[in-house]
This record gives C-alpha cells, sequence and structure tokens, in this order.
C-alpha cells in the first residue's frame, strides 16, 4: 500500500515536470529499497525516455545496470544509447567517466575497449578533454597497439609502416650485391625493431602510429572546444528549474543556437535545441523556433511531434505555443487538426480570450464555415458574461470584434448592428 502510494505521488509529480532528472533517480531508489528493485530498470526507462538529453540521468542509470551486475552487453548498449544523445554535451564526461571505469575495472572489457572509448571521446570538444587526453597518454604507456587497436586499424598501421620504412641498403646496391644479403638486412632490421619495441612499447613505430593518430583527434577536437567554450562558459543553469533564467542567459542561448544553426549539421542541431529547452522548457519562443528549424531540416511530422511536446506538457498553459500549433496545422493541411487545437484553445487553455476568439473565428471563416465562426464569438461572450458580467472591457471589446467581423469578412452589415 505504502509503495503503491510512493508510486502516485511521483507519476502524478512527473507528469507535470518530467525534466526533473533527480527526481527520477529519487523515484528509481525508492523501488529499489521499497519494493526490491523488480521495477526500477521501468523507472529509469521512463526516465530516459521522458528527459533523454539528461546526462546525470544515462550515468545513474548505467551506474544502476553495473551494479546490479547486469550482462556486459546489456551495460555496454545502455552507454551507447545514452552517449547517442548526450555523448557530445559539453558537461558529458561523468556518463564517460563511467564507461571508461566499467571497460577498465569490472574485469568485463579490455585495453582494446578501453581504448575504444578513449578514441571516442577525444573526438568530443568537453570541457574535460584535456583530461581525457592526459588519462589516455597515461593508459598506453607501456603497451603495444598489439593490444590495443582494432585488427582493421593494426593492418592500416602496418601497411604504412613498411610503406614509411626505408629500403634495405643492399637490396639493390649499385655495386651489384647479394639481394640475400638485402634480405638478411631487412629481417635483422626488423628483429632488432621488435627487440627495442619489447623492451620499450613506446619505441614500437606502429604504437607510436596508434597514439599519433589520436593526438590528430585531440587537437581537432581542441580547436573547436575553443570555438564553443565562450557559450558554454555563460551557461549557469543547464538543468530545468520553474524559476526563470535571467535574461544574459537566455540570450547566450539564443546566440548559441544561431551559432549552431550557422556551422553545425543537423543532428548536432537538434540536439543543442534539445540541451535548450531544459533549462529553457517554459520559454515559447523557444519551443516556436525549434518547431521551425524542424520543419526546415526534417519536414513536416517531426515539426508537429515538437510543437505537441511543447502544448501538452511544458508550455500548455501559454496561449502562443498553441495558437502556433494550430497555425502549423491549417498551413500543413489538417483542418480537422487545426479545428481540433482551436477548440482546445477556446474551451480549455483561454475560454473568453479575445486572441483566442479572433484566430479560431477567422480559421473557421477561412474553411468556409461561417456559422460557426460566429459561434466562436457567442461562446465566447458566453464565458465572459457568465464570469463578470456584460460591462466588462474584455466582453465590450468581443462584442466590437464580433460585429466588426459580421460587417466586414462575412459582408452583413444588418448582422453587425444586432450583435449590438
Amino acid at each position: 500500500s505504502s509503495v503503491e502510494k510512493i508510486r502516485a505521488v511521483y507519476d502524478a509529480f512527473l507528469a507535470e515536470f518530467p525534466l526533473c532528472y533527480g527526481y527520477w533517480k529519487k523515484y528509481a531508489d525508492a523501488e529499489t529499497r521499497l519494493a526490491g528493485g523488480a521495477k526500477t530498470g521501468e523507472v529509469y526507462e521512463r526516465g530516459v525516455a521522458a528527459v533523454p538529453y539528461s546526462v546525470d540521468l544515462w550515468t545513474h542509470y548505467c551506474a544502476h545496470a553495473v551494479g546490479a551486475r547486469a550482462d556486459a552487453d546489456h551495460v555496454r548498449g545502455l552507454f551507447e544509447r545514452g552517449l547517442a544523445y548526450v555523448g557530445t554535451d559539453w558537461l558529458s564526461h561523468p556518463l564517460w567517466d563511467a564507461y571508461v571505469d566499467f571497460e577498465q575495472n569490472s574485469g568485463c572489457g579490455s585495453p582494446r575497449h578501453v581504448a575504444e572509448v578513449y578514441t571516442r571521446v577525444l573526438q568530443v570538444p568537453s570541457r574535460e578533454l584535456d583530461r581525457y587526453w592526459t588519462k589516455f597518454c597515461e593508459y598506453v604507456e607501456g603497451r603495444k597497439a598489439d593490444a590495443l587497436a582494432s585488427e582493421d586499424e593494426l593492418a592500416s598501421i602496418a601497411a604504412e609502416v613498411r610503406a614509411s620504412a626505408p629500403p634495405a641498403a643492399a637490396a639493390t646496391g649499385a655495386g651489384g650485391g647479394d639481394a640475400a644479403t638485402g634480405n638478411g638486412a631487412e629481417e635483422a632490421a626488423a628483429a632488432a625493431a621488435e627487440a627495442a619495441a619489447t623492451a620499450d612499447p613506446g619505441k614500437d613505430a606502429k604504437t607510436i602510429k596508434f597514439r599519433e593518430a589520436r593526438r590528430a583527434l585531440y587537437e581537432t577536437a581542441s580547436a573547436h572546444r575553443a570555438i564553443r567554450e565562450p557559450f558554454e562558459l555563460l551557461i549557469k543553469r543547464p538543468y530545468f528549474h520553474v524559476k526563470p533564467l535571467d535574461d544574459a542567459q537566455v540570450a547566450n542561448w539564443e546566440r548559441y543556437l544561431s551559432h549552431e544553426e550557422s556551422v553545425g549539421d543537423a543532428a548536432s542541431v537538434v540536439r543543442l535545441y534539445e540541451r535548450c529547452l531544459i533549462p529553457c522548457a517554459s520559454y515559447p519562443a523557444l519551443w516556436l523556433r525549434y518547431a521551425s528549424r524542424t520543419e526546415r531540416d526534417q519536414g513536416v511530422e517531426p515539426a508537429r511531434a515538437v510543437l505537441q511536446r511543447a502544448t501538452r506538457v511544458f508550455v500548455k498553459r501559454e496561449l502562443d505555443a498553441h495558437l502556433a500549433l494550430a497555425a502549423f496545422e491549417e498551413r500543413a493541411g489538417d483542418v480537422a487538426a487545426a479545428r481540433e487545437a482551436h477548440a482546445r484553445i477556446t474551451e480549455e487553455v483561454a475560454p473568453g480570450s479575445i486572441r483566442a476568439a479572433v484566430a479560431h473565428a477567422n480559421f473557421e471563416r477561412r474553411v468556409g464555415r461561417a456559422e460557426d465562426a460566429k459561434a466562436v464569438y457567442e461562446r465566447a461572450m458566453a464565458v465572459e458574461r457568465s464570469k463578470e458580467g456584460a460591462e466588462t472591457p474584455t466582453y465590450g471589446c468581443l462584442v466590437n470584434q464580433y460585429a466588426a467581423f459580421v460587417a466586414e469578412a462575412l459582408g452583413d452589415p444588418a448582422g453587425a448592428r444586432d450583435v449590438y
């Protein structure tokens, strides 16, 4: 009984505030503590579905799977799912750290697994990039490329080493030296190189090339980080809170989005919008900007999904967002969906609103339903009359708007006089 009550409380709270990742963690912990953990994974799945761009929530979920001694492939799958969403974030290091630790210390990974994770994180222009380069260098110290690189990369590196090796001095000697002597020299040189590499893996040509390839990745990511850093340093609250952000932070997000839209690919633009709309979830203008960009890059259905998320959860009481959804549906040619959106506004979101009534009535006029347009005004006037009486400014404005609509849009001056 107590478990069910606790579940009901968390469910109700998180339905209203799904971006509060800390409460998803508390919910999962409560499941483990009070109900044995049978549904802990389900809670985390609901959490990452609600807020998939949360580094912290993915890190907690993966830590839960590691602690529960889940199958190694299952744990890797969770890490990979999380990294697909947040792996390029400026503050993605908790999840990358957990992944490296799993591969290095759980007994499930190998040096090759660890090196692969480092190779990937060295391509991310994150705050902790320099630390990852240092940790990578420490990890590969004393290890040869044979234990670190994939088979395909080893074959490629070996080919590069052979291509860059100096020719055997005696193989084609100008004085007519014996070819066999050349072969012997090659073998001797190879044996000497192998002996040196065994004594000091850092002198192994393949290992040097392996490390230098990662250095190139690190340097490229460092250059990208320098461009990203001025925007990132101004983000003081990357998480959701009901309190509004200060104007400077909102302006920084807007500049950051404009920058990414001008230089980034579609995927990076989506990730930045999703990051932005965690701390800025209560700002309708940013949702509308995201929907507009999504429609441009991906088409109608993804843009519709953005607007529906906004109006159903995050800005569900904001008139502008609902009007934008109604206009979007009308523009997309879905008259029924547009009518449904307008009806929701005038009946639930903003009954009695002059803007809502005018927008709804004009929509009905555009689709050829004049009587329905008139009914919209009459319902809005009835709501206002029942609420405050017929002498309020809002009621008077509705009457004036209705009369003007009948006279001008419907071409019925006599009907307009009847409104008064």
